[in-house]
């Protein structure tokens, strides 16, 4: 899937971010690898940043299904640093299972978190990521910005202050599969 920064019609400044999801490591590597997968990526990118994260099953993790007619989508991200993932995961866990209901009133779709995979024989990375699909930007706004979500310590799972972006479906003809 392709998504551009939240205010990309009025500050455009060259960011896409492509959401694929693997079901291999080894398929997502001999994929990348490819002479012509990575002429393609060169011509089309003046920057790269190939990380990649795998699923982080002991946490919240919940998909919904969209209601019809609801065809906008709309990505929350947040990415940061942890202490260790087991303080994160019951932080993560005690927060959403109290708000994941005003989250889907105000039209959450799915929340998935990730952990950022380290090379092989390198130590594990702390670093993780929250991927949110919402069905429309103000609900996805008002939730994110509510007291019950501000006041619900999620945030306390983040060694420091973790970097959050906002992503749309840019406008045009893109594949997508």
């Amino acid at each position: 899937m392709t998504y551009m920064p939240l205010d990309a019609e009025t500050n455009f400044k060259g960011d896409l971010m492509f959401l694929d999801v693997w079901n291999s490591v080894e398929g997502l590597q001999k994929f990348f690898s490819d002479k012509q997968v990575i002429a393609g990526g060169d011509m089309m990118f003046a920057s790269k940043g190939p990380v990649v994260w795998s699923k982080l099953e002991s946490f919240l993790n919940f998909q919904f299904h969209a209601p019809t007619g609801k065809n906008d989508r709309v990505v929350g991200m947040v990415r940061g640093k942890v202490k260790t993932l087991a303080e994160a995961e019951v932080v993560h866990n005690g927060a959403l299972a109290k708000s994941v209901a005003a989250a889907r009133a105000n039209g959450l779709m799915s929340h998935d978190f990730y952990s950022r995979l380290a090379a092989p024989g390198s130590p594990e990375l702390l670093e993780i990521i929250g991927v949110d699909i919402w069905m429309s930007a103000e609900g996805m706004m008002k939730f994110y910005m509510g007291p019950d979500f501000q006041n619900s310590g999620v945030y306390q799972m983040f060694a420091g202050k973790p970097a959050s972006s906002t992503w749309v479906h840019p406008k045009g003809e893109w594949v997508e599969w």
